[in-house]
C-alpha cells in the first residue's frame, strides 16, 4: 500500500461528494413530486432574486417563496415568464398543504450534471491515481 496522497485523492473525493449531494437532491425532488398533487399559484410579488406564490387548497390561502432562476442560458426566458399577476402550477404535500414547490423541470437540471460531472471526474482521477498503463 502507497503513502496517502492529497493532490490524487482530494478531486477524487470532491467528485464523490458532489455526486452524492446531486444523487439526494434528485431523490428529494423525486419523491417529492411522485407524491404531490398540483394546483395553480399567482405570483404576487417578486424581487430580484425571489418570488412568492399564493395558492389555494381546500379553502385556504398559502404563500411559499422560490428563487428565480438564473441569467443565464435557456432559463432566462422562464426568469422573464415570472411576473407578479402570472399563474404558475404549484406541487403540494397533500397531508401538509404549506409545505409546497414551484413545479419547474428545469429543478432536475443541476443536481443531474452535477452526478455525471461527478462520477465522470471521479473515475477519469481515479484512473489517473492508477499510474501509467502496463503493457
Amino acid at each position: 500500500m502507497g503513502s496517502w496522497d492529497v493532490r490524487r485523492t482530494l478531486p477524487i473525493l470532491l467528485a464523490i461528494l458532489a455526486s452524492l449531494y446531486g444523487a439526494y437532491r434528485l431523490y428529494d425532488i423525486w419523491n417529492f413530486s411522485r407524491n404531490a398533487r398540483e394546483t395553480q399559484g399567482l405570483i404576487v410579488a417578486r424581487t430580484n432574486s425571489r418570488f412568492t406564490i399564493q395558492y389555494t387548497v381546500e379553502g385556504q390561502v398559502y404563500q411559499i417563496e422560490e428563487e428565480l432562476p438564473g441569467m443565464k442560458g435557456p432559463v432566462i426566458e422562464t426568469r422573464m415568464r415570472l411576473q407578479p399577476e402570472t399563474y404558475v402550477t404549484v406541487l403540494y404535500d397533500a397531508v401538509s398543504p404549506s409545505n409546497a414547490r414551484w413545479k419547474n423541470t428545469d429543478n432536475w437540471v443541476f443536481p443531474g450534471a452535477l452526478c455525471v460531472i461527478g462520477v465522470a471526474f471521479g473515475l477519469a482521477e481515479y484512473r489517473a491515481s492508477l499510474g501509467p498503463r502496463r503493457r
